[in-house]
């Protein structure tokens, strides 16, 4: 993923094309999404997905304790129980390993199966008053979605992810 990432994200800089980021699940479940596209129309988005884009740039550059951040893809793994990573410009931290992502992981094995092995990385981020998880699931041999999800609104994103991210949460 990090290679693939990493040439993803080169390609947005050099073409000026946009990652398809997925908002919150409350934007997801909302019948009419109050989401703009248009670059300027609305500022708190633009600055959202700025945000959303710094925590990708983070998780594709690291560098160290990929066998932390990806524990889930080990079985009986028994390595560090945490890890972190800080998100410039912001400078907040994001947090992973077994320790803040287990239960998460296996609320969503529940729900998806198999398609488990889709996921590449599970991410706590937690900013100024907000606490919420960002999801890396692999779309595509092309494609990687990001999905950030306030963590007091996981049991929709649970369910949603659950129906292979088609409906709309009810």
């Amino acid at each position: 993923m990090t290679s693939g990432a990493k040439e993803a994200l080169d390609r947005k800089e050099d073409s000026g094309s946009e990652f398809s980021f997925v908002g919150d699940e409350k934007t997801i479940c909302e019948q009419d999404l109050p989401i703009t596209t248009t670059p300027g129309i609305n500022p708190r988005i633009e600055c959202w997905r700025l945000f959303i884009h710094n925590i990708f740039r983070t998780v594709v550059e690291l560098n160290h304790d990929l066998d932390v951040w990806k524990w889930f893809m080990f079985s009986n793994y028994k390595g560090k129980q945490e890890v972190q990573a800080e998100v410039q410009p912001e400078k907040f931290m994001i947090y992973g390993g077994p320790q803040h992502t287990r239960e998460i992981y296996r609320r969503l094995k529940a729900g998806v199966g198999k398609r488990i092995s889709k996921l590449q990385f599970i991410v706590i981020s937690k900013f100024e008053y907000q606490e919420f998880v960002t999801i890396f699931w692999t779309w595509s041999s092309t494609e990687i979605r990001v999905y950030d999800v306030l963590t007091k609104e996981l049991e929709l994103f649970y369910r949603f992810a659950a129906t292979k991210f088609r409906s709309k949460c009810e």
